[in-house]
């Protein structure tokens, strides 16, 4: 997982970098197939702004954004919207297709035996002689059709009223 955090209109300290991947690691515990996070921190007079973009591995991409008067209040909202997001999808992906993405299919529990008297013994042995096996008569396959390729109607030649008058003019 790559992080990349920038930001608009101010110097992002290394203490900001720092408490962005501490935040942003918890997020691969609710989806482990995150390939990338970019994080935008922005400020506007005084309002502080934070959009987070998570590229998923699918192609599939999650936007947030929070505002703050502080700017690591506005982090710990923008992720903690994100989480909110991968859980959802994560349970969409659950409910779609049986299992989350990453377990398999669920496994299926043994039946219990059954309680009583079931004794039930089967036998299937092959005919003794071969004198009672038939044969199925097969049926030769169709044979194949080939059609003439359609012919396009041919578009109907210009006239050369034009040219035979100019002809007799000339004469």
């Amino acid at each position: 997982m790559k992080i990349d955090i920038s930001g608009r209109h101010l110097l992002v300290t290394s203490a900001m970098k720092d408490y962005a991947r501490e935040k942003t690691e918890r997020l691969s515990r609710h989806y482990d197939r995150i390939r990338r996070i970019q994080i935008v921190m922005d400020v506007q007079g005084e309002r502080q702004q934070v959009e987070m973009m998570v590229s998923l591995l699918k192609g599939s991409q999650i936007i947030a954004h929070a505002q703050d008067s502080s700017m690591y209040a506005a982090l710990d909202f923008v992720v903690d919207k994100c989480e909110r997001q991968l859980t959802k999808l994560k349970e969409k992906l659950r409910d779609h297709k049986g299992h989350t993405p990453m377990s398999g299919p669920k496994e299926v529990e043994e039946p219990a035996p059954l309680d009583g008297d079931l004794d039930i013994e089967v036998d299937f042995a092959p005919p003794a002689d071969d004198t009672n096996v038939v044969p199925l008569p097969v049926a030769p396959a169709p044979p194949r059709v080939r059609r003439a390729p359609r012919k396009r109607p041919s578009a109907p030649k210009p006239s050369n009223a034009r040219r035979d008058r100019s002809r007799k003019k000339g004469k």
